[in-house]
């Protein structure tokens, strides 16, 4: 048992929980003081010190399930172990009373039959198949298509071979007792039935390894699909998945750019101070020094459509430049459809998530109405122009899907003059920015980039892209 904690504390490690070495001993000293009989009390013994933040519950649960689920739910259900063969007439008994008496009478002539006939498969099984997994290097499976090849060896190694032996003998034996073919049948489909229900949970046992060792390779799998998935395609479960993965990889994407940043922040050499720092030298440049080179967060200013046909690819922007605000000065948010309104002050009184449906609610701008870019860019531009400088970078987050109305493209290109850079995120396909109403052509002269963001990860190199710059 303690290998397998042991093992699950560096699972839940490796899934990004972090577990220092003193907690991993504060985890064994409560074990050995509390039972571990009951699995509520194990459970929670591992939770309360293994387990810091709220967000690292449901990887602490799934991890748990994979790897404590035989104190927590059967291979098999238990209905299933249970053969109908009291009533079943055999000879002058019934089968289950002739099973009972095999067992009990004929242990050293047919010990393999006798075995599988004995096996609780929700029972001492488990344990046999731990044992046969280990000796037949079970821990070396990292491919689904090897679940059949150690299933199969797992029971060969519990005398398979020997059984088709074994049952052709008793067959034998009961034919020369004067037991008719048809009670010999009905006792051979019952021994083969057991035998495919022992393989099927077999099978389930190796599958259950499989994912058990291999869940990070399968999260990570699942995670790639869903950030390759169209933001037009997500369900509703998938939307709650996708925000929890766009946070952790948001705040991944904050460290590994602030360390990029401190290894670019040292700049050209500085002649002068070397010169003077090497004359105790004769002149020649043994130590060296840098001017430090000055960074400049950007200023950022988000204007989201928040239609039904942009709203999720708006949500996830917003949710990764809030995540990362700390690299830039200031981060400003609006939100528009027809009318254009300011919602910054949301992200600073709540939580993003809350700050992000409070946003894209109705509450600010009519939500039922048709995108009309030229006239929410009007309005920007008579309003909020002045706030605009040269050290502004304006995202803008839209389909540019203007329903047939004026594009206004001179506020557009004011607003452009003015601002440092002017990115504009499409969630459609390049094809179709000529097709239909669109007028995404009639911005990109006054667009420093364009980019197409039809799912998280186009997202996401967008905005590693902006911070980096």
């Amino acid at each position: 048992m303690e290998k397998k904690i042991l093992d699950f504390i560096e699972a839940l490690r490796a899934a990004r929980v972090k577990i220092t070495l003193s907690e991993g001993i504060d985890c064994f000293r409560a074990l050995d003081i509390l039972s571990l009989a009951d699995k509520q009390t194990f459970k929670s013994v591992l939770r309360s010190t293994l387990v810091k933040r709220g967000s690292d519950m449901p990887t602490f649960e799934k991890l748990f399930e994979r790897y404590f689920t035989s104190l927590a739910k059967p291979l098999q259900p238990t209905n299933e172990d249970d053969e109908p063969t009291d009533d079943i007439p055999f000879g002058s008994m019934s089968l289950q009373e002739f099973i009972d008496q095999l067992l009990d009478e004929h242990d050293d002539q047919f010990p393999a039959l006798v075995q599988l006939l004995r096996w609780q498969l929700n029972g001492d099984f488990q344990i046999v198949m731990m044992q046969q997994g280990i000796e037949m290097g079970l821990g070396e499976i990292s491919n689904p298509l090897q679940v059949g090849f150690f299933s199969k060896k797992i029971r060969d190694s519990l005398g398979w071979n020997a059984l088709q032996e074994e049952i052709e003998k008793l067959a034998e034996e009961l034919a020369g007792a004067g037991y008719s073919p048809q009670e010999i049948g009905r006792l051979k489909e019952f021994i083969e039935r057991r035998m495919k229900r022992v393989f099927e949970t077999i099978k389930a046992f190796v599958r259950r390894e499989f994912e058990r060792r291999n869940l990070l390779e399968m999260e990570k799998m699942r995670e790639d699909d869903l950030l390759d998935k169209s933001f037009y395609q997500l369900s509703r479960r998938e939307m709650e998945m996708m925000r929890d993965l766009v946070t952790r990889l948001g705040r991944k994407m904050k460290d590994k750019l602030v360390i990029r940043t401190k290894h670019r922040k040292r700049g050209r050499i500085d002649v002068k101070r070397v010169i003077r720092q090497n004359m105790q030298y004769g002149g020649v440049p043994v130590e060296l020094n840098f001017k430090d080179r000055r960074r400049e967060r950007p200023n950022v200013f988000a204007l989201c459509d928040i239609s039904d046909s942009v709203a999720y690819a708006s949500r996830f922007m917003l949710q990764f430049l809030y995540t990362l605000q700390e690299l830039f000065t200031k981060v400003r948010t609006f939100v528009f459809v027809t009318e254009i309104a300011e919602v910054t002050q949301l992200f600073s009184e709540h939580e993003i998530q809350t700050a992000i449906n409070m946003a894209l609610s109705s509450r600010y701008v009519d939500y039922n109405g048709h995108s009309n870019f030229g006239y929410a860019f009007h309005r920007f531009h008579n309003e909020y122009l002045e706030s605009v400088t040269p050290r502004t970078t304006v995202i803008v987050m839209g389909d540019a899907r203007n329903n047939r109305n004026d594009p206004r493209v001179w506020t557009f290109k004011e607003i452009s003059e003015k601002a440092k850079r002017v990115i504009w995120l499409n969630p459609e396909s390049r094809n179709g920015w000529r097709l239909g109403d669109s007028v995404m052509y009639e911005y990109m002269p006054y667009c420093h980039e364009t980019h197409e963001c039809r799912n998280a990860r186009q997202l996401m190199r967008v905005i590693d892209k902006i911070v980096s710059k």
